[in-house]
């Protein structure tokens, strides 16, 4: 098992406005926009690890913290568990 610290994100992009999509049967999916000195780009990639608290998450491109509670914070945490009816 990988344990992460705050300190293995400090240099990792920053996201703000972000939000986790996913369902049964889908990866999860981050969406989100990365603010840097020449401007703002949109982030997309698929997960691998997400931090328990929303803090940080890993892609298969590097790590990402999480800036704020995201968009769809609370509609991730139900991730895995969710009913299918149909």
């Amino acid at each position: 098992m990988t344990i992460y610290l705050e300190d293995d994100f400090v240099d990792c992009p920053h996201l703000a406005e972000w939000q986790i999509v996913g369902g049964l049967r889908m990866q999860p999916q981050l969406f989100g926009t990365h603010a840097f000195h020449e401007g703002t780009r949109v982030a997309v990639s698929e997960l691998i690890v997400v931090d328990s608290m929303l803090r940080w998450v890993i892609t298969p491109y590097g790590g990402c913290r999480l800036g704020g509670g995201g968009t769809l914070a609370r509609e991730y945490s139900r991730f895995g568990v969710e009913k299918n009816d149909h």
